[in-house]
């Protein structure tokens, strides 16, 4: 599975990620791992669902794929997908992040204050509801 892996993709390197074998290239390529009846692969949803036609011979969930130990390795699905792994996480195939912005310190609702001293993020609290006067008591310096 490893030099299968290495050939698809020759400029990615080895990792242990998630407790298991990682290859990455511009971030997690390819996962996989060897258990007591199958093989793991697991390449992310997205490259789980462009092989759907292949992998629904081998048991597969959202974002992996179980190789049966009893069957012969399918080296060239796997090939497949490592190819297709690395083309999707190239930096040209990404796509611009937008531009993140401060957050405003001003007030967000009339329920909620301004209370922290952080410049990215204020701490919010909640006010407390205000109750109309039950007995309105005229300021002194209004009295005649």
């Amino acid at each position: 599975m490893r030099s299968t892996i290495r050939k698809a993709a020759p400029g990615a390197k080895e990792a242990i990620k998630y407790q298991i074998p990682t290859f990455m290239l511009n971030g997690n390529l390819i996962h996989f791992a060897a258990y007591k009846a199958h093989v793991g692969l697991y390449p992310t949803p997205k490259g789980v669902a462009a092989f759907k036609d292949e992998l629904s011979v081998y048991g597969s969930g959202k974002g992996s794929a179980r190789f049966p130990l009893d069957e012969p390795m399918p080296f060239a699905l796997i090939t497949k997908i490592v190819k297709f792994r690395v083309k999707q996480t190239s930096p040209s195939a990404r796509p611009k992040a937008k531009r993140r912005t401060r957050v405003a310190q001003t007030l967000v609702t009339p329920a909620l204050r301004y209370t922290g001293h952080s410049p990215v993020l204020p701490r919010l609290t909640r006010r407390p509801p205000t109750k109309p006067a039950t007995n309105p008591v005229t300021p002194r310096r209004l009295r005649a």
